[in-house]
Protein backbone atom coordinates (compact mmCIF):
# COMPACT_ATOMS: atom_id res chain seq x y z
CA UNK A 1 0.00 0.00 0.00
CA UNK A 2 1.04 3.60 -0.61
CA UNK A 3 1.88 5.85 2.29
CA UNK A 4 0.15 9.24 2.12
CA UNK A 5 1.30 12.24 4.14
CA UNK A 6 0.16 15.85 4.21
CA UNK A 7 0.06 18.82 6.54
CA UNK A 8 -3.10 19.48 8.52
CA UNK A 9 -4.66 21.92 10.94
CA UNK A 10 -6.22 20.91 14.23
CA UNK A 11 -9.43 22.60 15.40
CA UNK A 12 -11.14 22.12 18.74
CA UNK A 13 -14.82 22.99 18.91
CA UNK A 14 -17.37 22.75 21.70
CA UNK A 15 -17.89 19.00 21.48
CA UNK A 16 -15.39 17.49 19.06
CA UNK A 17 -11.91 17.80 17.58
CA UNK A 18 -11.44 17.89 13.83
CA UNK A 19 -8.60 18.10 11.33
CA UNK A 20 -8.51 20.09 8.11
CA UNK A 21 -6.32 18.93 5.23
CA UNK A 22 -6.11 18.73 1.43
CA UNK A 23 -6.24 15.37 -0.37
CA UNK A 24 -5.71 14.62 -4.07
CA UNK A 25 -9.03 13.50 -5.52
CA UNK A 26 -7.67 10.01 -6.28
CA UNK A 27 -6.76 9.50 -2.61
CA UNK A 28 -10.08 10.87 -1.36
CA UNK A 29 -12.12 8.65 -3.67
CA UNK A 30 -10.12 5.55 -2.77
CA UNK A 31 -10.27 5.83 1.01
CA UNK A 32 -13.87 7.05 1.42
CA UNK A 33 -17.23 5.32 1.21
CA UNK A 34 -20.88 6.00 2.04
CA UNK A 35 -22.48 4.11 4.92
CA UNK A 36 -26.22 4.31 4.26
CA UNK A 37 -28.93 4.92 6.81
CA UNK A 38 -31.02 1.80 7.55
CA UNK A 39 -29.06 -0.16 4.93
CA UNK A 40 -25.52 -0.52 6.30
CA UNK A 41 -25.58 -1.69 9.90
CA UNK A 42 -22.48 0.01 11.24
CA UNK A 43 -21.84 3.02 13.47
CA UNK A 44 -21.91 6.27 11.51
CA UNK A 45 -24.33 5.11 8.80
CA UNK A 46 -26.33 8.26 8.00
CA UNK A 47 -26.11 8.67 4.21
CA UNK A 48 -29.05 8.70 1.78
CA UNK A 49 -29.33 6.70 -1.42
CA UNK A 50 -27.42 8.28 -4.27
CA UNK A 51 -29.08 10.50 -6.88
CA UNK A 52 -27.59 9.29 -10.16
CA UNK A 53 -28.55 12.46 -12.06
CA UNK A 54 -26.65 14.58 -9.55
CA UNK A 55 -23.59 12.36 -9.96
CA UNK A 56 -23.69 12.73 -13.74
CA UNK A 57 -23.90 16.52 -13.37
CA UNK A 58 -21.01 16.58 -10.88
CA UNK A 59 -18.91 14.36 -13.14
CA UNK A 60 -19.37 16.84 -16.00
CA UNK A 61 -18.61 19.69 -13.63
CA UNK A 62 -15.35 18.04 -12.52
CA UNK A 63 -14.29 17.25 -16.10
CA UNK A 64 -14.92 20.89 -17.04
CA UNK A 65 -12.58 22.06 -14.28
CA UNK A 66 -15.21 23.15 -11.76
CA UNK A 67 -14.32 24.25 -8.23
CA UNK A 68 -14.78 21.83 -5.33
CA UNK A 69 -14.06 24.36 -2.61
CA UNK A 70 -16.45 23.18 0.11
CA UNK A 71 -14.85 20.63 2.41
CA UNK A 72 -15.75 16.94 2.18
CA UNK A 73 -16.43 15.69 5.72
CA UNK A 74 -15.02 12.30 6.69
CA UNK A 75 -15.36 10.06 9.72
CA UNK A 76 -12.18 7.95 10.03
CA UNK A 77 -13.36 4.49 11.08
CA UNK A 78 -10.54 2.09 10.18
CA UNK A 79 -8.79 0.55 13.17
CA UNK A 80 -6.59 -1.73 11.06
CA UNK A 81 -5.29 1.30 9.17
CA UNK A 82 -5.38 4.14 11.70
CA UNK A 83 -4.85 7.81 11.06
CA UNK A 84 -1.56 9.11 12.41
CA UNK A 85 -1.26 12.79 13.33
CA UNK A 86 2.00 14.26 14.60
CA UNK A 87 3.30 17.83 14.53
CA UNK A 88 0.52 19.06 12.23
CA UNK A 89 1.23 16.23 9.80
CA UNK A 90 -1.37 13.62 8.90
CA UNK A 91 -0.42 10.23 7.45
CA UNK A 92 -1.92 6.84 6.62
CA UNK A 93 -1.60 3.88 4.29
CA UNK A 94 -3.94 4.39 1.34
CA UNK A 95 -6.59 1.71 1.11
CA UNK A 96 -10.32 1.18 0.65
CA UNK A 97 -13.09 1.93 3.15
CA UNK A 98 -10.97 3.82 5.66
CA UNK A 99 -13.33 6.74 6.22
CA UNK A 100 -17.07 7.21 6.01
CA UNK A 101 -18.50 10.14 4.11
CA UNK A 102 -20.47 12.31 6.51
CA UNK A 103 -21.15 15.05 3.97
CA UNK A 104 -20.25 15.23 0.27
CA UNK A 105 -21.02 11.73 -1.01
CA UNK A 106 -22.39 13.00 -4.32
CA UNK A 107 -19.35 15.19 -4.93
CA UNK A 108 -17.05 12.26 -4.23
CA UNK A 109 -19.01 9.95 -6.54
CA UNK A 110 -18.93 12.61 -9.25
CA UNK A 111 -15.17 12.91 -8.83
CA UNK A 112 -14.79 9.13 -8.88
CA UNK A 113 -16.61 8.88 -12.21
CA UNK A 114 -14.66 11.83 -13.60
CA UNK A 115 -11.36 10.16 -12.68
CA UNK A 116 -12.43 7.02 -14.54
CA UNK A 117 -13.07 9.17 -17.61
CA UNK A 118 -9.98 11.37 -17.26
CA UNK A 119 -7.23 10.26 -14.87
CA UNK A 120 -5.72 13.74 -14.45
CA UNK A 121 -8.81 14.75 -12.46
CA UNK A 122 -7.35 12.55 -9.72
CA UNK A 123 -4.67 15.17 -9.13
CA UNK A 124 -7.18 17.89 -8.23
CA UNK A 125 -6.73 18.92 -4.61
CA UNK A 126 -9.88 18.68 -2.51
CA UNK A 127 -10.29 20.19 0.98
CA UNK A 128 -11.38 17.68 3.60
CA UNK A 129 -12.47 17.83 7.22
CA UNK A 130 -11.68 14.71 9.22
CA UNK A 131 -13.22 13.44 12.42
CA UNK A 132 -12.08 10.21 14.08
CA UNK A 133 -14.38 7.47 15.38
CA UNK A 134 -17.70 9.29 15.40
CA UNK A 135 -20.84 7.46 16.50
CA UNK A 136 -24.00 7.32 14.40
CA UNK A 137 -25.56 10.04 16.56
CA UNK A 138 -22.53 12.29 16.16
CA UNK A 139 -22.50 11.80 12.38
CA UNK A 140 -26.21 12.58 12.25
CA UNK A 141 -25.71 15.70 14.37
CA UNK A 142 -23.03 17.01 12.01
CA UNK A 143 -25.04 16.17 8.89
CA UNK A 144 -28.16 17.88 10.25
CA UNK A 145 -26.18 20.91 11.42
CA UNK A 146 -24.80 21.40 7.89
CA UNK A 147 -27.94 20.67 5.90
CA UNK A 148 -30.55 22.14 8.22
CA UNK A 149 -29.25 24.40 10.97
CA UNK A 150 -26.56 26.07 8.87
CA UNK A 151 -29.10 26.98 6.23
CA UNK A 152 -27.93 27.50 2.64
CA UNK A 153 -28.66 30.77 0.87
CA UNK A 154 -32.17 31.08 -0.55
CA UNK A 155 -32.76 29.19 -3.77
CA UNK A 156 -33.93 32.44 -5.39
CA UNK A 157 -30.48 33.96 -4.81
CA UNK A 158 -28.87 31.05 -6.68
CA UNK A 159 -31.21 31.68 -9.59
CA UNK A 160 -30.43 35.39 -9.52
CA UNK A 161 -26.71 34.63 -9.86
CA UNK A 162 -27.28 32.72 -13.11
CA UNK A 163 -27.00 36.04 -14.91
CA UNK A 164 -23.43 36.74 -13.74
CA UNK A 165 -21.91 33.29 -13.11
CA UNK A 166 -19.62 31.71 -15.72
CA UNK A 167 -20.72 29.12 -18.26
CA UNK A 168 -18.84 26.49 -16.26
CA UNK A 169 -21.40 26.49 -13.47
CA UNK A 170 -24.49 27.73 -15.32
CA UNK A 171 -26.12 25.57 -17.96
CA UNK A 172 -27.85 27.23 -20.93
CA UNK A 173 -31.29 25.93 -19.91
CA UNK A 174 -30.97 27.60 -16.50
CA UNK A 175 -29.96 30.86 -18.14
CA UNK A 176 -32.93 30.69 -20.52
CA UNK A 177 -35.31 29.95 -17.63
CA UNK A 178 -33.95 32.92 -15.72
CA UNK A 179 -34.35 35.17 -18.78
CA UNK A 180 -37.98 34.09 -19.09
CA UNK A 181 -38.57 34.69 -15.37
CA UNK A 182 -37.16 38.20 -15.74
CA UNK A 183 -39.37 38.86 -18.76
CA UNK A 184 -42.44 37.67 -16.89
CA UNK A 185 -41.58 40.05 -14.07
CA UNK A 186 -40.30 43.08 -15.98
CA UNK A 187 -42.32 43.45 -19.18
CA UNK A 188 -45.48 45.55 -18.97
CA UNK A 189 -47.61 43.16 -21.02
CA UNK A 190 -46.77 40.18 -18.79
CA UNK A 191 -49.55 38.90 -16.50
CA UNK A 192 -46.88 38.55 -13.80
CA UNK A 193 -45.47 42.07 -14.17
CA UNK A 194 -43.83 42.96 -10.81
CA UNK A 195 -45.29 39.81 -9.26
CA UNK A 196 -42.13 37.66 -9.10
CA UNK A 197 -39.84 37.86 -6.07
CA UNK A 198 -36.13 37.98 -6.85
CA UNK A 199 -33.16 37.68 -4.48
CA UNK A 200 -32.76 40.26 -1.71
CA UNK A 201 -36.40 41.26 -1.95
CA UNK A 202 -38.43 40.87 1.26
CA UNK A 203 -40.24 37.58 1.70
CA UNK A 204 -43.30 39.64 2.50
CA UNK A 205 -43.44 40.90 -1.10
CA UNK A 206 -46.56 39.66 -2.82
CA UNK A 207 -46.01 37.17 -5.65
CA UNK A 208 -44.13 34.05 -6.80
CA UNK A 209 -40.53 33.26 -5.82
CA UNK A 210 -38.20 33.36 -8.83
CA UNK A 211 -36.89 29.92 -7.87
CA UNK A 212 -40.41 28.50 -8.30
CA UNK A 213 -40.72 30.11 -11.72
CA UNK A 214 -37.28 28.95 -12.81
CA UNK A 215 -37.60 25.36 -11.57
CA UNK A 216 -40.94 24.83 -13.30
CA UNK A 217 -40.11 26.51 -16.59
CA UNK A 218 -36.87 24.56 -17.03
CA UNK A 219 -38.49 21.19 -17.89
CA UNK A 220 -40.52 22.90 -20.62
CA UNK A 221 -37.50 24.43 -22.37
CA UNK A 222 -34.92 21.65 -22.06
CA UNK A 223 -33.66 20.28 -25.41
CA UNK A 224 -36.15 17.40 -25.16
CA UNK A 225 -38.77 19.50 -23.39
CA UNK A 226 -42.25 19.97 -24.78
CA UNK A 227 -41.75 23.53 -26.01
CA UNK A 228 -38.91 22.44 -28.27
CA UNK A 229 -40.91 19.40 -29.34
CA UNK A 230 -43.81 21.56 -30.58
CA UNK A 231 -41.53 24.04 -32.33
CA UNK A 232 -41.24 26.75 -29.66
CA UNK A 233 -37.46 26.77 -29.52
CA UNK A 234 -36.64 30.49 -29.70
CA UNK A 235 -36.67 32.77 -26.67
CA UNK A 236 -39.30 35.12 -28.12
CA UNK A 237 -41.62 32.25 -29.00
CA UNK A 238 -41.30 30.73 -25.54
CA UNK A 239 -41.89 34.10 -23.90
CA UNK A 240 -44.99 34.80 -25.96
CA UNK A 241 -46.40 31.36 -25.28
CA UNK A 242 -46.07 31.92 -21.53
CA UNK A 243 -47.49 35.45 -21.75
CA UNK A 244 -50.42 34.25 -23.86
CA UNK A 245 -51.14 31.32 -21.58
CA UNK A 246 -51.15 33.19 -18.28
CA UNK A 247 -53.08 36.04 -19.90
CA UNK A 248 -56.15 33.80 -20.14
CA UNK A 249 -56.17 33.52 -16.36
CA UNK A 250 -55.59 37.24 -15.86
CA UNK A 251 -58.51 38.00 -18.19
CA UNK A 252 -60.60 35.44 -16.31
CA UNK A 253 -59.89 37.09 -12.94
CA UNK A 254 -60.16 40.66 -14.20
CA UNK A 255 -59.79 43.19 -11.37
CA UNK A 256 -59.33 40.36 -8.88
CA UNK A 257 -56.05 39.23 -10.49
CA UNK A 258 -53.91 41.29 -8.11
CA UNK A 259 -55.72 40.14 -4.98
CA UNK A 260 -53.97 37.90 -2.48
CA UNK A 261 -56.78 35.36 -2.76
CA UNK A 262 -55.75 34.61 -6.39
CA UNK A 263 -54.52 31.00 -6.54
CA UNK A 264 -52.21 31.82 -9.45
CA UNK A 265 -50.23 34.21 -7.26
CA UNK A 266 -49.27 31.32 -5.00
CA UNK A 267 -46.63 28.68 -5.56
CA UNK A 268 -49.25 25.91 -5.74
CA UNK A 269 -51.25 27.82 -8.33
CA UNK A 270 -48.26 28.63 -10.52
CA UNK A 271 -46.90 25.09 -10.46
CA UNK A 272 -50.34 23.58 -11.07
CA UNK A 273 -50.88 25.95 -13.98
CA UNK A 274 -47.52 25.02 -15.51
CA UNK A 275 -48.43 21.34 -15.19
CA UNK A 276 -51.71 22.05 -17.01
CA UNK A 277 -49.77 23.93 -19.70
CA UNK A 278 -47.34 21.06 -20.10
CA UNK A 279 -49.73 18.12 -20.12
CA UNK A 280 -52.89 19.66 -21.57
CA UNK A 281 -52.68 23.11 -23.14
CA UNK A 282 -49.44 22.78 -25.16
CA UNK A 283 -50.52 19.44 -26.71
CA UNK A 284 -53.91 21.01 -27.52
CA UNK A 285 -52.31 24.04 -29.20
CA UNK A 286 -49.98 21.77 -31.15
CA UNK A 287 -52.89 19.71 -32.44
CA UNK A 288 -54.92 22.80 -33.34
CA UNK A 289 -52.77 24.20 -36.13
CA UNK A 290 -49.86 24.93 -33.77
CA UNK A 291 -51.86 27.94 -32.63
CA UNK A 292 -50.39 29.24 -29.37
CA UNK A 293 -52.38 32.48 -29.26
CA UNK A 294 -54.42 33.61 -26.27
CA UNK A 295 -57.59 33.40 -28.38
CA UNK A 296 -57.02 29.71 -29.17
CA UNK A 297 -56.08 28.82 -25.60
CA UNK A 298 -59.06 30.68 -24.18
CA UNK A 299 -61.42 29.01 -26.63
CA UNK A 300 -60.51 25.63 -25.14
CA UNK A 301 -61.51 26.69 -21.62
CA UNK A 302 -64.79 27.30 -19.80
CA UNK A 303 -63.78 30.17 -17.51
CA UNK A 304 -66.75 31.56 -15.61
CA UNK A 305 -65.91 34.78 -13.69
CA UNK A 306 -68.25 33.56 -10.96
CA UNK A 307 -66.20 30.36 -10.54
CA UNK A 308 -62.71 31.66 -9.80
CA UNK A 309 -60.25 29.39 -8.01
CA UNK A 310 -59.49 30.83 -4.59
CA UNK A 311 -56.23 29.99 -2.82
CA UNK A 312 -58.32 28.42 -0.06
CA UNK A 313 -59.06 25.64 -2.57
CA UNK A 314 -55.72 24.06 -1.63
CA UNK A 315 -55.97 24.77 2.08
CA UNK A 316 -54.59 21.82 4.04
CA UNK A 317 -52.79 20.40 0.99
CA UNK A 318 -49.01 20.45 0.72
CA UNK A 319 -46.51 20.18 -2.13
CA UNK A 320 -47.52 17.95 -5.02
CA UNK A 321 -51.00 17.40 -3.66
CA UNK A 322 -51.74 21.13 -3.93
CA UNK A 323 -50.23 21.43 -7.45
CA UNK A 324 -52.18 18.41 -8.66
CA UNK A 325 -55.40 19.83 -7.23
CA UNK A 326 -54.94 23.07 -9.19
CA UNK A 327 -54.15 21.07 -12.33
CA UNK A 328 -57.30 18.98 -11.86
CA UNK A 329 -59.46 22.07 -11.34
CA UNK A 330 -58.14 23.52 -14.60
CA UNK A 331 -58.73 20.22 -16.40
CA UNK A 332 -62.35 20.32 -15.22
CA UNK A 333 -62.70 23.63 -17.10
CA UNK A 334 -61.02 22.33 -20.26
CA UNK A 335 -63.23 22.02 -23.38
CA UNK A 336 -60.94 21.22 -26.35
CA UNK A 337 -61.43 21.79 -30.06
CA UNK A 338 -59.66 20.26 -33.05
CA UNK A 339 -58.17 21.67 -36.25
CA UNK A 340 -55.52 20.71 -38.80
CA UNK A 341 -51.84 21.38 -38.18
CA UNK A 342 -50.02 24.44 -39.54
CA UNK A 343 -46.92 26.49 -38.60
CA UNK A 344 -46.75 28.07 -35.11
CA UNK A 345 -48.60 31.38 -34.69
CA UNK A 346 -47.51 33.83 -32.01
Amino acid sequence: MTQFKTSCLHAQQAKRDLYVAVFPAHVLTEISYAARLRVDHEPGAVQRLLDTKRIVDLKRFALAGGDFSAGIILNWVSTDNPLTIENNTLSFEVGERLAQLVDGQHRVEGLRDAIRAESKVGNHEIPVVIYVGLTTTECADIFVSINDKQKPIPRSMIVDLYGVASELVVDPVSERARDLAEMLNNEDESPYHSLIRFANEPRSKFGIAVSTVNDNIKPLIEPQGLMNTVGLSELHMQKMCLFNYFSIFKRWYGKKWDEKSNIFLTSAGFVGAVDFLKFTMLPYCHLTDDDFTTVNMESAMRLDPDELIDKDAVKGKQGRASWNHVNEMLKSRYQPKNRSIRAPKL
